[in-house]
C-alpha cells in the first residue's frame, strides 16, 4: 500500500468503525456474541493503530505548512477546499503542498 492511499483510508475509519458496528449489532442477535464482541475490538485496534500512524506521519513531515495541509485534511477530514481555507491558501497551493508531502513521506515512510 502506498502512503496517499493509507491517508485517503485514514479518511474512512470512522465511518468504517461505525459500519462495523451496525453489522455486529445484527449479527449478535443470531450468533455467539462473545466472538463478535472480540472480532469488533480486534477491527477497532486495528483502525486505531491506523489513525495513530497516520497522525505521527503527519507530524513528521518537515514543513509547517505541509503539516497543516495534511493535518487539515486527513486528521481533521476536511475537503480540499475547506483545507484551502483552512491554510489561507489557495487550492492549487494546497495540491502542491500536498504533492510535496506524499513524495516526502514516500522517501521517509514505510507501509
Amino acid at each position: 500500500m502506498n502512503i496517499e492511499k493509507f491517508l485517503k483510508d485514514s479518511l474512512n475509519i470512522e465511518k468504517e468503525a461505525w459500519a462495523t458496528a451496525e453489522a455486529m449489532a445484527s449479527l449478535a442477535q443470531r450468533e455467539n456474541t462473545d466472538r463478535l464482541i472480540e472480532e469488533y475490538a480486534q477491527d477497532l485496534t486495528f483502525m486505531e493503530g491506523a489513525a495513530m500512524k497516520a497522525a505521527k506521519m503527519v507530524q513528521g513531515l518537515p514543513e509547517e505548512d505541509i503539516r497543516h495541509v495534511f493535518a487539515a485534511r486527513y486528521l481533521h477530514k476536511m475537503t480540499w477546499e475547506e483545507t484551502a481555507q483552512a491554510t489561507l491558501s489557495s487550492l492549487s497551493q494546497v495540491q502542491r503542498l500536498h504533492k510535496k508531502g506524499i513524495a516526502w513521506l514516500e522517501e521517509n515512510y514505510e507501509i
